[in-house]
């Protein structure tokens, strides 16, 4: 469904991740499905943590380069959603996901219940600039 309205032809946050595979050190498609991890990813052995605003921050990046994407998120996620709101970001609930761990795609242990209410953020590309 959401692939027919906007086509996708990108997701730099695949599952499962190919190693060496970094969806905010690599350009992305014209039309990209992004889920990211929401509790934070450590992205090198002994370094902080990367949230959700990285990828926030990156998909608005992108969107100056003429790319649209399509941002899932757990309404928790209120900094994250309000932040994209504030930049022009098109905001639909989604309904009520039941979500896994990457780990034996049982119901998610970082979370207090695996059944979250979830937005779509549409960060539509920015078509003045080249």
């Amino acid at each position: 469904e959401l692939n027919n309205e906007f086509n996708f032809d990108f997701d730099p946050c695949p599952f499962p991740r190919p190693d060496n595979f970094d969806g905010l050190d690599v350009d992305w498609g014209l039309s990209n499905w992004v889920n990211p991890p929401f509790t934070g990813m450590v992205k090198q052995a002994g370094k902080k943590k990367i949230g959700p605003m990285a990828w926030a921050r990156k998909a608005l990046k992108e969107a100056e380069n003429g790319k649209l994407s399509v941002l899932i998120f757990p309404i928790y996620q209120v900094r994250v959603i309000s932040f994209l709101e504030d930049n022009n970001a098109e905001i639909r609930y989604y309904g009520k996901i039941r979500w896994l761990s990457v780990e034996g795609n049982l119901p998610n242990p970082a979370l207090s219940s695996s059944i979250q209410p979830c937005v779509l953020i549409i960060i539509a590309p920015n078509l003045t600039n080249p």
